[in-house]
C-alpha cells in the first residue's frame, strides 16, 4: 500500500523505523494535549492512548520525509481527542520528518479537513527485534 518496509531513502540509506515510540500531540489550543504509544513495524503503525487506538500505514521511502494515513477509533469516553471533540472514529493524514536520536516530528490532520494540522512528536524508546 505505502512504500517499502526498509526501502532506501533519498539519502541512499536504508530506513528501518521499526520500534516502540512514545507520541505526544499538540492540541487545538496550542498546548501539549495528549500522548500515548505507537509501534511502527513494516509500513504499519498500531498504538493508542487512554481513550483512542490508532492503526494505519506509513511510508519512509523518501527519507527524511515520512507520510502516513490512519484510522483513530474511540474505545473509552475518558477524554476528548486532540482535535477537541468526541468523534467515535476518524481518518488522519500524517506528515513528518525523521530527525536525529530516533525522533520524528510532524503534523496530523483529519482527512476531511486537511487545513487544520496539529503537531506531533514520536520518540523512539525501543527497537523491535
Amino acid at each position: 500500500m505505502l512504500g517499502g518496509e526498509t526501502g532506501l531513502g533519498a539519502n541512499g540509506f536504508a530506513m528501518d523505523l521499526d520500534g516502540l515510540y512514545v507520541i505526544t500531540f499538540g492540541g487545538v489550543t496550542g498546548s501539549r494535549a495528549n500522548g500515548g504509544v505507537v509501534v511502527l513495524k513494516g509500513r504499519r503503525f498500531h498504538g493508542g492512548d487512554s481513550s483512542y487506538y490508532y492503526v494505519g500505514d506509513y511510508d519512509a521511502s523518501d527519507s527524511p520525509l515520512v507520510i502516513g494515513r490512519g484510522r483513530i477509533v474511540k474505545y473509552n469516553a475518558i477524554a476528548p481527542n486532540v482535535f477537541g471533540d468526541s468523534a467515535p472514529e476518524f481518518e488522519v493524514i500524517l506528515r513528518g520528518q525523521i530527525g536525529s536520536g530516533g525522533v520524528i516530528r510532524g503534523t496530523m490532520s483529519r482527512a476531511v479537513n486537511p487545513n487544520v494540522a496539529l503537531p506531533f512528536v514520536l520518540e523512539l524508546k525501543e527497537r523491535l527485534p
